[in-house]
C-alpha cells in the first residue's frame, strides 16, 4: 500500500527512527524552506490511521534546513528561520579542529598534573587557597585593582629609568608621541565623517525608500563623529594653544559640516607664524599610509563586490523578492562608495601641502574607471584596445629613489 508507513519512502526511516527512540532530526535541502512549510501537518499526528509518520508516544522534533551554498539566493528572513547555523539542536564544526581542541585540553591537563605532583598536595593546596582568597578569576575583572597608566606617567616611568643622562630628549619624545597619537586620531574622524556623508547621499538618493536600517547606521555614525570631533578640539588646544590665539575657531561644528581642523587646513604663511611645521611634516607622512589603508580597503571591497556580482546573475530571473546574495552585493557597492570616498579626501589635503611626496609613493586621483578587477580587465579583454591600461590601484607601489638606483649600479655584480 501507497499509504502503509511502513513501505512509503517518506515515512518508512522516520517511522522507524521515531519507534526506535530517535526523535530529533534535521533535514537539509535545497528549498527546505518551501518543503517543510506543511510537512508536520500531513505526515505526524497522534492518529496512526490518518498520519504518515504516527507520533502516539509523543511529538518528534523535525528541523528543515538550507544548504549553506543555497542559503546566499534565498531570501533574507530564511537565514535567520532555517539557517544551519541558528537552528537548535544543530552543530556544525570541524573534525580536525575538535580533535587538535580536545588534544590541546588533553595535554595541558596533563602538565597541570604533572606541576601539582612536583610541588606537592601541601603546597598545592596552599596555593589555591590564596587565590581564591584574594578573588580568583573576578580579580582579573576587577579594573580598580589594576594601574592604568596613562602616556603623561608611562613617559615619567620611562624617564626615572633612563636616568638624568636622557632627560633633554624625553620632552621630544614626548611631542612626537602626541603629535603621531593626535594626527592618527584626526586622520580616523576624516575617515568617518567621509562615510557620513556617503550615507547621507545615498539616503537622500533613495529617498522614501530608504531603509530603516540605514537611518539608524546613520544616526549611530553622525552620534559617534559628534563625541570624537569634541575630543579633537579638546586635544588641539592642549598641544596647538597659539591656534585660538590667533583667532582660529577651536570648537566642532556639524558633524557633516566640520573641517576637522589640522595643519593642512591652513595656508603657509600661518604654519610658518605659528610655528607648526612639524606637526605638518607628521601628518603628511602619516596621510600616505591612511591613503594606502584606504586604497587596501577599497580592493578588498571590489574583490568582494565582484564576487556577489557573479553569485547574484546566476540567480533565477523569476526571483521577485530581494534575497541575502543581492543585500550582500548592496553593501560592498556602499562599501567601495565609502572607501573612493575616504581616499579622495585624504589624497586632496595631501596633494594640497605636499604634491611631490604623493608623486613620490604613486598615489593619484581617483576616477570612477579605475574601480575596475583585474578579473574584469581580462574578461572584458580591455588589453586589446588602445589606451586601455589596468587601473594604477592594482599596481601601486612607491617610486624608486635615485640614491638606490645609483646603489644597484655601483653595486658589484654577484
Amino acid at each position: 500500500m501507497a499509504g502503509d508507513p511502513a513501505i512509503s519512502p517518506e515515512g518508512g526511516p522516520l517511522n522507524a527512527s521515531y519507534l526506535s527512540g530517535l526523535w530529533y532530526f534535521v533535514i537539509t535541502y535545497d528549498i527546505a524552506c518551501k518543503y517543510g512549510t506543511n510537512f508536520k501537518k500531513r505526515c505526524f499526528n497522534e492518529d496512526p490511521d490518518s498520519a504518515l509518520i504516527p507520533t502516539p508516544n509523543g511529538e518528534m522534533f523535525v528541523a528543515f534546513c538550507v544548504n549553506k551554498f543555497h542559503q546566499e539566493s534565498h531570501e533574507e528572513s530564511c537565514s535567520a528561520n532555517n539557517a544551519l547555523n541558528y537552528t537548535k539542536y544543530v552543530g556544525r564544526t570541524i573534525r580536525t579542529g575538535y580533535l587538535k581542541g580536545l588534544e590541546a585540553y588533553a595535554g595541558v591537563t596533563e602538565r597541570l598534573e604533572d606541576l601539582k605532583m612536583s610541588l606537592g598536595r601541601e603546597n598545592v593546596a596552599e596555593l589555591e587557597k590564596r587565590y581564591k582568597s584574594s578573588g580568583g578569576e573576578q580579580f582579573l575583572e576587577d579594573r580598580e585593582g589594576l594601574n592604568w597608566l596613562s602616556r603623561n606617567e608611562l613617559l615619567a616611568t620611562m624617564r626615572e629609568v633612563e636616568g638624568p643622562a636622557n632627560r633633554g630628549t624625553s620632552t621630544v619624545a614626548q611631542h612626537n608621541v602626541s603629535y603621531v597619537d593626535f594626527i592618527s586620531k584626526a586622520l580616523q574622524l576624516e575617515e568617518m565623517q567621509a562615510k557620513l556623508r556617503q550615507r547621507a547621499h545615498d539616503i537622500a538618493r533613495l529617498g522614501s525608500n530608504a531603509s530603516p536600517r540605514m537611518k539608524s547606521q546613520m544616526a549611530n555614525l553622525h552620534k559617534r563623529l559628534e563625541g570624537r570631533l569634541q575630543q579633537h578640539y579638546e586635544k588641539l588646544s592642549e598641544i596647538v594653544p597659539q591656534l585660538s590665539q590667533a583667532g582660529h575657531q577651536i570648537c566642532p561644528d556639524a558633524p557633516q559640516n566640520d573641517e576637522i581642523l589640522l595643519p593642512s587646513r591652513l595656508n603657509d604663511e600661518e604654519i610658518e607664524h605659528l610655528g607648526l611645521g612639524s606637526l605638518l611634516q607628521v601628518e603628511m607622512q602619516l596621510r600616505v599610509g591612511h591613503a594606502y589603508e584606504a586604497i587596501a580597503s577599497l580592493k578588498k571591497a571590489l574583490s568582494m563586490r565582484s564576487f556577489w556580482t557573479r553569485h547574484v546573475k546566476a540567480q533565477y530571473v523569476s526571483q521577485a523578492r530581494r534575497t541575502k546574495g543581492q543585500t550582500s552585493l548592496q553593501s560592498c557597492q556602499a562599501r567601495v562608495k565609502e572607501a573612493s570616498r575616504a581616499y579622495t579626501t585624504c589624497y586632496n589635503w595631501l596633494v594640497k601641502c605636499a604634491p611631490e611626496i604623493a608623486q613620490d609613493f604613486g598615489l593619484q586621483q581617483l576616477r570612477n574607471q579605475d574601480l575596475m578587477l583585474l578579473s574584469e580587465y581580462l574578461e572584458q579583454q580591455h588589453y586589446r584596445y588602445n589606451g586601455q591600461k589596468l587601473s594604477w590601484i592594482w599596481t601601486l607601489k612607491p617610486k624608486v629613489l635615485a640614491t638606490d638606483d645609483v646603489d644597484d649600479e655601483e653595486s658589484p655584480p654577484s
